[in-house]
């Protein structure tokens, strides 16, 4: 690959020179997914195991995007690299290892309307006293507990559920029947598919040793964007000093309302004891915009 004439500078030396633990701080239209797809390319080419490469984004569509530029670049060999959303990659594990977190073979993913529709029956069979019209902000702190790895106390004093805190005793009922009912029926939710995985890797030493032997390169899309559940997840998966390259720009994140955390980009550098490199040329505005930002 002519690395030379397909990448600019600040492109070439993450690709060349991304070794170790990295944090590319990538600013907008930078080229990022193309450094990554050509830092995945450089990997393989230096002799990487494919299978040791652990490619992680937010969307289906990015992840197989990636693939397939990167097939592109170095062919069949491309094939054996895991390029997946945290959600998939969690279902991955968990189907090869259901019995390790109380699930039974062929456990059901709840959709959003499934989890929704649940939730809906515990809070109207048995929380009649519970407000009409609060469903969302019920499943939404539920979610955002979990995500973020906090009891249920902890965010009743955010604005947002402010208005839920005379409720605080019933909403707990209701998660706690909510996860019930899950089980009960072998389904999970989406968030239960970070949860379990996050239980899977802690709390079994054999199998967390054997992903972090597995994938030796592990890249994550977007990671502004990460919560504190997929961030503990990337902890668990890394050895110290192995190699770990994050991409994001505390600029852009924009999901903390579901759970994003921007200290997980903010406090990488020193949590990892990480080099930081960097893509700030815009190639995707025009020089206006460019100007304006």
């Amino acid at each position: 690959i002519d690395y030379q004439n397909q990448l600019n500078s600040e492109q070439l030396d993450i690709v060349l020179n991304g070794s170790g633990c990295c944090l590319v701080v990538a600013g907008p239209g930078s080229g990022k997914t193309r450094t990554l797809v050509y830092r995945v390319a450089r990997l393989l080419e230096t002799g990487s195991n494919p299978s040791s490469i652990l490619l992680l984004t937010f969307t289906n569509k990015a992840a197989k995007e990636m693939k397939n530029r990167i097939n592109k670049l170095v062919g069949e060999k491309s094939g054996a690299i895991t390029a997946s959303t945290f959600h998939s990659f969690a279902n991955t594990l968990l189907r090869r290892h259901y019995d390790m977190v109380g699930l039974k073979r062929n456990f059901t993913i709840l959709d959003e309307q499934d989890s929704t529709s649940l939730l809906k029956s515990v809070v109207v069979s048995e929380h009649d006293q519970v407000k009409k019209g609060v469903l969302h902000s019920i499943k939404h702190i539920i979610s955002l507990s979990r995500l973020k790895m906090v009891p249920l106390e902890d965010l009743f004093s955010e604005p947002d559920f402010f208005p839920l805190r005379s409720q605080a005793d019933e909403i707990r009922s209701i998660a706690e029947r909510y996860s019930k009912l899950k089980r009960s029926s072998n389904s999970i939710d989406f968030d239960d598919l970070l949860v379990l995985l996050y239980r899977l890797l802690k709390d079994n030493p054999k199998i967390r040793d054997f992903y972090q032997q597995h994938f030796q390169h592990i890249l994550v899309d977007e990671f502004q964007d990460t919560d504190k559940l997929q961030s503990e997840i990337i902890s668990l998966l890394h050895i110290d000093g192995a190699g770990l390259m994050v991409v994001g720009d505390d600029s852009q994140s924009i999901y903390s309302f579901r759970g994003a955390e921007i200290k997980n980009i903010l406090e990488f550098r020193e949590k990892y004891n990480a080099k930081t490199l960097f893509l700030v040329k815009n190639y995707r505005s025009t020089s206006k915009i460019v100007s304006l930002i």
